[in-house]
């Protein structure tokens, strides 16, 4: 094949096009996972007011699936965590620094859990459930 100007412009368009999709596919994707932190807040402080409106009182974990029931977040909100189980500890004390703030169920049976002290731990079923009895809260794990 013979390489002319026509030849060279035509695949240099034909790069930058695949380039530009490329991109916008990525940009696309990276747009539908991310969470935007605060969505979560305003819902967790919308529930706990119409809770309270209600004379009922917060429960200790709330799970992020609770928060789409109830309307107060967005499914497209929870995609990120799509397959995970994810529970906010509302009784967490910033007191105590090792206090579990939030624990993410990965579908491996993986759990990762965001403690008060900023860290994120990775932890078995069976870690979870000495950190949470530990910690004086119940002992029943989130995902069996």
């Amino acid at each position: 094949m013979r390489v002319t100007r026509t030849n060279v412009t035509l695949a240099a368009c034909l790069l930058v096009f695949l380039t530009l999709a490329a991109f916008f596919v990525e940009r696309d994707s990276r747009k539908a996972r991310q969470f935007v932190a605060s969505r979560l807040v305003a819902a967790l402080d919308a529930y706990a007011s119409d809770l309270r409106a209600r004379g009922e009182p917060l429960p200790s974990r709330i799970d992020l699936d609770s928060l789409v029931r109830s309307g107060h977040l967005q499914p497209e909100d929870a995609k990120p965590f799509e397959g995970a189980k994810v529970v906010i500890h509302a009784d967490a004390d910033a007191s105590r620094p090792q206090s579990l703030l939030v624990e993410a169920w990965m579908p491996d049976g993986t759990v990762f859990g965001l403690i008060s002290d900023g860290s994120v731990q990775q932890m078995t079923r069976e870690r979870i459930k000495e950190y949470l009895k530990a910690q004086g809260k119940p002992n029943n794990a989130t995902r069996e």
